[in-house]
């Protein structure tokens, strides 16, 4: 996303920020989460606070890696209006969540969290990052078609995680 983009998308991004940024504790956080989320938006090739950080103006990398380290915010309360904001716009009885656990190959030495545990998608054990995928299917999104929202019923499953 350019520059451009980001500033047409603010309004936006700001009036979905306000349900959030007051769960980030501190008053001080709350610009922190913002700006950091913008950062976010703004893309490159590497991801971590200081890549961030060079995305925004003013971005200051210390203060932002506190901010990731040791900011002090209840997580809870950040995934519950998550959920209700989600129910509020998504929600559907009938709907199927998802969670899909692929590794990915790495080459190299200069990725954060690199291990060595089992790739299904290699077949072996070897170096990879883990990156969890979730996605929601529900019945207006697949539209009248039965045929189709038979074919997705039959996929869906259920996992208990514990």
């Amino acid at each position: 996303m350019d520059a451009r983009q980001l500033r047409r998308l603010k309004p936006e991004l700001d009036s979905f920020l306000d349900r959030y940024v007051p769960r980030f504790g501190r008053v001080e956080n709350h610009e922190h989460a913002r700006r950091f989320v913008q950062g976010l938006l703004a893309g490159g090739e590497r991801r971590n606070v200081e890549n961030i950080a060079e995305q925004v103006d003013g971005g200051e990398v210390r203060t932002w890696q506190k901010f990731i380290a040791q900011g002090v915010w209840k997580d809870d309360d950040v995934l519950a209006e998550l959920r209700r904001d989600i129910v509020s716009r998504w929600g559907d009885e009938e709907a199927v969540l998802n969670v899909d656990e692929t590794g990915f190959p790495k080459q190299g030495t200069k990725s954060a969290g690199v291990k060595r545990p089992y790739a299904g998608t290699l077949g072996r054990t070897d170096n990879c990052q883990v990156g969890v995928f979730v996605n929601y299917a529900r019945r207006a999104a697949l539209g009248d078609d039965s045929a189709r929202a038979k074919e997705a019923k039959g996929r869906a499953c259920t996992n208990t995680w514990s």
